[in-house]
């Protein structure tokens, strides 16, 4: 009995869906979509049950994993992980410490090209492999608190996204160092 799938509740997947795990399971073996690629999965699911791309999307995934087919981490781009820290300072300061060439360089060396930025809130980045992109994304916790979000994505393979999440999980505790350096 699959109770979480994907992070989702079958009881919550019900109550969007109208089924639950199981019976999703149950309905896309009977068609052996487990021999199909993602793209005809959620099309199936999407043109037979929901009409909603979100939830169809959702729906292929958990049967993907439940199946075997998909892994934690994993998209149809490659994998994607993630790592945050709050840190003791505005918005602001934590920015620059991105934003800042010089500053950046003390808790992050590795080259990289910011392609969009909006000040105080976000960076997308082409990283220095010129294969992945980092999204970072800047978030107030109250006066004098904030907190930085990266994201990694179109990581090839399992192995290297555990790798890539114990470096930003490294870096991001040297950033939160550096940071009470300078205040």
């Amino acid at each position: 009995m699959a109770e979480i799938v994907n992070g989702m509740f079958s009881e919550s997947v019900k109550k969007a869906t109208g089924k639950t795990w199981d019976e999703w399971i149950v309905i896309l073996d009977k068609e052996m979509l487990f021999q199909k690629p993602h793209k005809e999965i959620a099309k199936f699911v999407n043109d037979n049950y929901l009409k909603s791309g979100w939830w169809s999307q959702m729906v292929t995934v958990g049967y993907e994993k439940a199946k075997g087919l998909r892994i934690d981490s994993q998209n149809s781009g490659g994998f994607q992980v993630g790592a945050s820290k709050t840190v003791p300072v505005p918005i602001n300061i934590l920015y620059s410490f991105w934003e800042d060439g010089k500053k950046r360089k003390q808790w992050l060396s590795e080259k990289f090209t910011i392609t969009k930025a909006t000040k105080d809130k976000s960076m997308r980045i082409k990283w220095s492999d010129g294969k992945t992109r980092v999204d970072v994304g800047f978030y107030s916790k109250g006066e004098g608190k904030s907190q930085v979000a990266v994201g990694h994505e179109k990581i090839p393979t399992q192995k290297q996204a555990k790798e890539i999440q114990a470096f930003w999980r490294e870096k991001l505790v040297k950033l939160l160092k550096q940071v009470q350096n300078e205040i």
